[in-house]
């Protein structure tokens, strides 16, 4: 007796635990059709309940985000009437075994599902796409601009990357243009996409960036979300006011390049400002520095000039300042100075310029200075004129002279040849042949042998001694190559 209501009572303590398992399966659960597929294509999972109240779309999905992101709820209303049914558009975070986690409404639960995500696949070549990101977990300053990425890794090298734009309460996010680099390893291409965080407000918070779209060939391919961004900012010191610009600065200056300032007289000055962040209201309050003294007086500054860095990573803007020297001598001008707050050290740190020393003199003796320049180079234009016409003249004659003795067949013609080279040194033109011998003995006294043939020249002109014309012309030709040796490559 005692064993048959045992019986009796563990059948029917199965048959209830049955009977609410699947009327609590009837009342909540989670089916997803498709349970493999690609890094960065989506899954649809659908979510019923026979439950009237409350709404399926107040469900808590937060234990999705640890592997998904939800990006789409929709309600089917092709269902059965009493039936609540939604479908979320899921896009996982990373590739491998990976469950759908249990979903719990209105105390009722889902069962886990088990999915496989594979590595995405290029449809064109056949190849995977590789995926590089950093986890960022970051403690940065209020106002501080944090940089991150997102690389898409794949054989083709004309890709396009879009994403629409990230909007966060408290967070200026500004988006970089794309960038594409090979690598010499494998010869894939990396695609890069860029970010700059600035947070406005201090706490903790979490970032999802906006999904990374991939096209190839006008049609989108793969739609990838970036991992998420967890960031404690720390607010700046009491001490420091608003418009304190956080980041590195840099400040430099571009005077004119004058040897010589005029007292008195009106120049401009460059100042270039620029941060390693990147924002186009970047305007550094510098008209509070161009303190004029009693030795330079700067003007209100006339304009700004905001510069476009390559990729937008940077911000840079140049003012021009007026300014005159008010006193002669050598000048310091005041540096120019901004203050911001260097966060690496998390103090307040100040950009300077460097030092410069501008020369500076009167209007008149600047006149003077430009006169006595101005004949000092009419007299140097007028020797090098004249040493110019003086060789001139000495390789006309020259060349002359090698003209008629290379051709030469008498001692007369070798005479007039001679008028010629002596008319290049400058000596008078009534010259015995003795005399040029004694002239020439001393300005080639490495050359003996001319002596020889030209004194058997005077001979066989004034004496008619016989004597060997070619061996004098070779003598004379040699005589013009030492003196002008650049006739050596000439033919005459």
């Amino acid at each position: 007796m005692v064993i048959r209501f045992s019986i009796m009572l563990i059948s029917t303590l199965l048959f209830t635990s049955t009977v609410f398992a699947n009327t609590n399966a009837s009342l909540f659960s989670a089916e997803l059709k498709n349970r493999t597929v690609e890094l960065g294509k989506p899954l649809f999972l659908t979510l019923k309940t026979t439950l009237k109240h409350p709404s399926l779309k107040e469900i808590n999905l937060q234990h999705l985000n640890a592997d998904f992101v939800v990006e789409d709820i929709k309600s089917d209303f092709s269902k059965q009437p009493y039936t609540q049914t939604i479908v979320l558009k899921l896009y996982p975070r990373k590739t491998g075994k990976i469950n759908v986690p249990v979903l719990e409404f209105d105390r009722h639960r889902s069962k886990p599902i088990s999915v496989n995500i594979t590595p995405a696949i290029d449809a064109k070549y056949k190849t995977r796409i590789n995926i590089q990101q950093p986890s960022l977990k970051k403690i940065i300053w209020k106002k501080e601009a944090l940089s991150v990425y997102f690389d898409i890794i794949l054989e083709s090298d004309i890709v396009a990357l879009s994403q629409d734009e990230t909007l966060i309460n408290g967070m200026s996010i500004k988006q970089l243009p794309m960038t594409s680099s090979k690598i010499e390893k494998n010869g894939a291409t990396r695609h890069r996409l860029s970010w700059q965080i600035k947070p406005e407000k201090s706490g903790l918070s979490n970032i999802q960036l906006s999904a990374v779209n991939l096209v190839r060939d006008g049609i989108q391919t793969h739609r990838f979300y970036p991992s998420p961004i967890s960031l404690e900012v720390n607010n700046l010191p009491v001490y420091l006011p608003d418009t304190i610009p956080v980041g590195d600065i840099k400040i430099s200056t571009l005077y004119p390049d004058n040897l010589i300032f005029t007292k008195g007289k009106t120049y401009y000055t460059t100042v270039t400002v620029s941060s390693d962040y990147y924002s186009p209201n970047f305007k550094p309050m510098i008209t509070k520095f161009t303190r004029s003294n009693e030795n330079i007086r700067f003007y209100p500054v006339e304009e700004f000039i905001t510069k476009a860095p390559p990729q937008h990573s940077t911000s840079e803007v140049a003012y021009r300042i007026p300014f005159s020297v008010q006193k002669s001598g050598f000048i310091q001008p005041p540096n120019f100075e901004i203050k911001y707050f260097e966060p690496k050290s998390g103090k307040l740190s100040l950009a300077t310029t460097p030092e410069k020393t501008l020369v500076t003199l009167p209007q008149w003796l600047i006149y003077v200075l430009y006169l006595m320049l101005t004949i000092l180079s009419i007299r140097l234009l007028k020797y090098f004129y004249a040493y110019l016409s003086r060789k001139y003249y000495q390789y006309v004659n020259i060349y002359q002279a090698l003209k008629i003795i290379s051709k030469a067949n008498s001692s007369s013609e070798l005479i007039n040849g001679l008028k010629y080279m002596a008319a290049a040194e400058y000596w008078p033109n009534n010259l015995s042949i003795h005399q040029k011998i004694v002239r020439w003995e001393s300005l080639y006294k490495d050359m003996p042998k001319i002596t020889t043939h030209l004194v058997d020249l005077q001979k066989h002109v004034y004496g008619r001694y016989e004597t060997d014309i070619d061996s004098i012309k070779t003598a004379l030709i040699k005589l013009c190559y030492a003196r002008k040796p650049v006739f050596r490559y000439i033919k005459i």
